[in-house]
């Protein structure tokens, strides 16, 4: 019987095809995080629907929002997806049971800004004595690879044939990159601390998630565009709107392949039922607008 802190590793293994995980518990080591890392990133898709949803009613922000239970409830149980926090938590769990050593870091949407406020997570797994930086939860463009990093030198990892990532040692911080065809694409930084990452725990990154949900601060992935999508076995895909802009598009990207086929949305209604039949997620007109979180008085009345 699971206790609402422990991980189902049964459903988990069953849910992302690793069925023989279930038969023999695998040992802790790289091949091992390296195909959990693949099947979980291909497995459960990113979307900031439910955070939106949350924010604009004024419903509470709480930590119980990061319980293990609910989380696993959602993205197993339920097969809804879930935002970078609710995917990685799931996978550190997981990890942690196989007997990984994994600490957590608190991170940023790149490019860095001094002031911005803390939105995201990644994970350092240590094997041995090598690190690797595991990330399947940011976005549609989830890390499906464990990037490897000495915190001393630049380095780069290849995960598909065009799909390239460097981490990258600036003065104050750590930060990740994507290259697509010569094309290098900022994802997210975190801070170093003397002479290595600083390191973060579970309270305080939901701590830090509570702040950024209620926040002054304009975020891009709680006020104003909305995505859906991520890795898949055969590729890549996702789903986008600009609410500034009254504008979005999906697209698709196949294996080996650094091509995108783009289709525009015609209008909002249009993402929307195509969230619906893509993902079973129902995005609500009111999303349509710039979120805004009501004041106390209004939630009251």
């Amino acid at each position: 019987m699971q206790t609402t802190d422990s991980i189902d590793l049964d459903s988990y293994f069953k849910f992302i095809g690793l069925d023989e995980y279930n038969t023999k518990r695998p040992e802790p080591n790289l091949p091992t995080l390296t195909k959990i890392v693949e099947k979980h990133a291909t497995s459960f898709f990113y979307h900031n629907v439910d955070l939106q949803i949350k924010y604009v009613r004024g419903q509470p922000i709480v930590k119980e929002d990061l319980l293990l239970s609910f989380i696993q409830n959602k993205l197993i149980d339920r097969k809804r997806g879930g935002m970078c926090y609710e995917i990685n938590f799931l996978i550190e769990a997981v990890l942690v049971a196989l007997g990984f050593k994994v600490q957590f870091a608190s991170a940023f949407n790149a490019p860095y800004l001094p002031e911005r406020e803390t939105s995201h997570m990644v994970l350092i797994v240590k094997i041995d004595s090598d690190y690797y930086i595991v990330d399947p939860g940011f976005g549609v463009n989830n890390v499906r690879v464990p990037l490897k990093f000495d915190f001393e030198t630049s380095q780069e990892t290849t995960g598909l044939s065009f799909e390239k990532y460097q981490i990258v040692i600036e003065p104050n911080y750590y930060q990740a990159n994507l290259t697509i065809d010569d094309k290098m694409l900022p994802l997210f930084y975190f801070m170093k601390e003397g002479s290595g990452p600083k390191i973060s725990d579970k309270e305080k990154l939901i701590s830090e998630y509570i702040s950024f949900m209620n926040s002054p601060q304009e975020f891009r992935v709680r006020d104003w565009c909305l995505y859906l999508g991520g890795a898949t076995p055969d590729g890549r895909f996702g789903y986008w709107w600009d609410k500034k802009e009254k504008a979005g598009f999906t697209f698709k990207q196949a294996n080996n392949l650094s091509a995108k086929e783009k289709i525009d949305f015609k209008n909002f209604e249009e993402f929307q039922t195509a969230a619906k039949e893509t993902f079973g997620i129902e995005v609500p007109t009111e999303l349509q607008k710039i979120s805004v979180r009501p004041s106390i008085c209004e939630r009251v009345n």
